[in-house]
């Protein structure tokens, strides 16, 4: 059993850093599309202020 604990405990530690990278980058993505869909915003009110 005692084989068992430790090999789950090196396997939450495998993960742990795993899932902070997915997190960050999960929010990179998220930065991205919102500066983005901003800069987009932004042209269509320049077009629409020089029609």
């Amino acid at each position: 059993m005692a084989n068992a604990s430790n090999e789950w405990q090196t396997l939450v530690w495998c993960q742990k850093p795993l899932e902070m990278h997915l997190q960050r980058r999960k929010r990179d993505e998220l930065e991205d599309f919102r500066c983005s869909s901003q800069e987009n915003a932004s042209e269509n009110a320049q077009t629409q202020f020089s029609r």
